[in-house]
């Protein structure tokens, strides 16, 4: 051996050892002696290169490729400094090239596996890791990677037990239980994965991916509280986590809580006022809480931002349409679908809105087209149903109306019933069928006229509504009782009142009843006429907004365009000669003040009094809620007040209606249009009231 050999091999000993300057001495030393030496190029290249000098270290392990060309250990080398780099697809070339000179060298295998990785070619890194933990299967950082890439190429499965097998090796691996979650996860295993997640959270508790997806899992397994604990977690540690917030104001939106989304939003939004997706979930909240014009100003900015934002263009539509703008709501669901030509949203939303315009065909259409495409949407076909009926297609249009008892809430109010659904075959001779009176009171009032007819089958009929109106529906013959809800005799079968049409084949010549079908008490309403005998002229009864029910979103946004403000009415309040008298319940009551109305709402207790006050007064003037329908069930004269894209009950292009022979239309003649109405009702009240008549029609 001679002198340079031995330098070589001390340098190479003190190299190992970690004294990396008097290494580099000696190597420089042999390589003043022998200036070509490629061991000497190569490790003196290798311990610069990870000083930080890595393009000095290539350099000299290229010169020492040069020398000695079948040098495998070299080429490794030089790809794990480009590598490093994140010069991947050149390290891979040089890895490769090591691999054609030695097949089983572990380290080449390893990290021509993770460079492959980070190009996105999945397989072949696959491949590579995989023949690495061949040779070197404790080693717990390499089954993570392998169990990586199999997770890439849908191996999961395979993934799994990789990560599995690091843990065996390394249990305390956050990094390696936090990926076996993420398998665990993606084959739907939610318990196995949250109990993945929690591990990670106990060996890195300020590791806030795991609570992310522990969110997510509670949601899915129906533990909204558990999920928004989760989400709070990370926000107690990091406040401006953007993903969070989103997914905590997503979670409550989903729990019909969006109003306490809202501070959330607004956190996001200091950081980034033109964040366009914040933009547009505080839009759409903001309209769902039916602030409108604050959820036009978000959704206009979001937009601006981000003009094919689906669900933003899809909002903006839904405040057009609570604005009465059909012609611009049309315009932003048909620029949704220009995007997302399936959104199951913006089309539904766009056959309500051709609806509105009295585009009745082209709505079918839509409709149809989106059930061929998704044929299970109950609310598709209970759409469909209503627009058939407004066109007066009877029979398609009640079968269609029938998609209404697959929706959520319909089959959660009937889950709890134990006898069998009456469908129009089954014999009730000698039964007890139970009516049950659903959505509206309105709509029980309407529908309540059908439930004679199920006597003429034998049966005995118990009518189910709600408390309002259980003395009022007393008065109804041929029934056995009425029943309100969690107070029903027993019974053996029960309807649904509003399924009766269909399950009897009924037309609108078989609406028409013979005179009023409900009778409010003679005394309460002779009590009635001697009170407002004190004041003169036409007794004028009057009711000008609905009152939907707590959490009733489709009935206050209804109720934003069938009612009218009381201060719009006053070319009616001016009429000569006539006297009016409020009909008005809930939080629309207190308009009354200041206006020349007799108000005794306070003694209206249920609908048997509001009947007897309007079997007293000569007319009754209401916008489209129970008030018309109680007018009309009594025979009282009613003139009814309409929305442009009025119920489906009313049809369209008619004053009349067969529902109610006494009842008078009046509607809006464009969108929105209320003076219009105000002004005719007023004018034939006039006319009415001048004439000394009694007998409105």
């Amino acid at each position: 051996m001679t002198e340079t050999d031995q330098t070589l091999r001390d340098a190479v000993a003190l190299h190992q050892a970690g004294s990396l300057a008097r290494a580099r001495l000696l190597y420089e030393r042999v390589l003043v002696q022998r200036p070509e030496d490629p061991d000497a190029l190569h490790l003196l290249g290798v311990l610069i290169g990870s000083q930080g000098a890595t393009a000095a270290g290539i350099a000299l392990i290229q010169r020492a490729i040069a020398r000695k060309p079948d040098f495998p250990t070299a080429y490794y080398n030089i790809g794990n400094f480009l590598a490093g780099q994140g010069r991947h697809a050149e390290a891979v070339g040089y890895l490769r090239r090591c691999l054609a000179l030695a097949p089983d060298h572990r380290g080449a295998l390893a990290a021509a596996g993770r460079s492959l990785r980070n190009l996105g070619n999945a397989e072949e890194a696959a491949d590579f890791l995989g023949r690495a933990v061949g040779f070197n299967n404790h080693d717990p950082a390499l089954w993570n990677d392998f169990g990586v890439v199999l997770m890439l190429t849908g191996r999961l499965e395979e993934a799994a037990g990789a990560f599995r097998q690091c843990l065996e090796h390394a249990p305390d691996n956050a990094l390696g239980h936090r990926n076996l979650g993420c398998v665990l996860l993606a084959q739907q295993r939610l318990a196995e994965a949250a109990a993945a997640f929690e591990q990670v959270l106990t060996l890195a508790p300020a590791d806030n991916e795991p609570r992310l997806h522990l969110a997510a899992i509670s949601e899915a397994q129906g533990r909204p509280e558990d999920a928004l604990a989760y989400l709070d977690g990370i926000l107690a540690l990091d406040p401006v986590h953007r993903h969070a917030r989103l997914q905590r104001v997503r979670l409550l939106y989903a729990m019909d809580r969006p109003a306490a989304a809202l501070p959330d939003l607004d956190a996001v939004l200091a950081r980034d006022p033109d964040d366009a997706e914040a933009l547009a979930l505080r839009g759409g909240i903001r309209w769902r809480l039916l602030d409108l014009d604050a959820a036009e100003a978000d959704l206009d900015r979001a937009l601006a931002t981000d003009p094919r934002r689906v669900q933003a263009l899809i909002d903006r539509g839904n405040v057009c349409l609570d604005r009465s703008d059909f012609t611009g709501a049309l315009a932003r669901y048909d620029q949704a679908l220009a995007i997302e030509p399936d959104n199951a949203a913006a089309l539904v939303n766009r056959g309500t809105i051709l609806q509105s315009l009295h585009r009745y065909p082209e709505a079918v259409a839509a409709y149809d087209t989106l059930l061929e495409r998704q044929p299970d949407l109950a609310d598709v076909g209970l759409s469909r149903g209503i627009c058939l009926l407004r066109m007066g297609r009877w029979g398609d249009g009640w079968a269609d109306f029938e998609a209404r008892l697959d929706q959520p809430a319909c089959a959660a109010a009937l889950a709890g019933i134990a006898v069998p659904r009456w469908d129009g075959r089954a014999d009730l001779r000698g039964k007890r069928i139970l009516l049950i009176g659903e959505q509206g009171l309105g709509d029980m009032i309407q529908f309540s006229r059908f439930a004679p007819l199920v006597t003429a089958f034998g049966a005995k009929v118990i009518l189910g509504v709600e408390r309002p109106l259980q003395r009022l529906m007393g008065s109804l013959q041929g029934i056995e009782a009425v029943a309100v809800p969690d107070d029903a005799p027993d019974y053996d079968t029960y309807c649904l009142l509003m399924s009766l049409p269909a399950i009897m084949g009924l037309d609108d010549s078989r609406f028409v009843t013979e005179g009023p079908y409900l009778q409010a008490d003679p005394c309460d309403v002779e009590a009635w006429r001697r009170r407002l005998a004190k004041w003169p002229g036409l007794k004028v009864g009057l009711a000008w907004a609905g009152d939907p029910r707590p959490g009733d979103f489709l009935g206050k946004r209804m109720d934003l365009r069938r009612s009218i403000p009381l201060d719009r009415f006053g070319p009616l309040l001016d009429t000569p000669g006539a006297t009016f008298v409020s009909l008005q319940k809930g939080s629309a009551s207190g308009q009354a003040k200041g206006h020349a109305l007799l108000d005794w709402t306070e003694e209206l207790h249920d609908y048997a009094d509001t009947a007897a006050l309007m079997t007293a007064l000569d007319l009754v003037v209401s916008v489209d809620t129970s008030v018309v329908h109680a007018a009309g069930a009594l025979g009282r004269p009613v003139w009814a007040l309409h929305r442009y894209d009025r119920c489906w009950r009313w049809r369209w292009g008619t004053s009349e209606t067969p529902w109610y022979p006494t009842m008078r239309l009046y509607t809006q003649p464009e969108p929105g249009a209320w003076d219009p109405v105000i002004v005719r009702a007023a004018a034939d009240l006039r006319a009415y009231a001048a004439s000394g008549s009694r007998q409105a029609s």
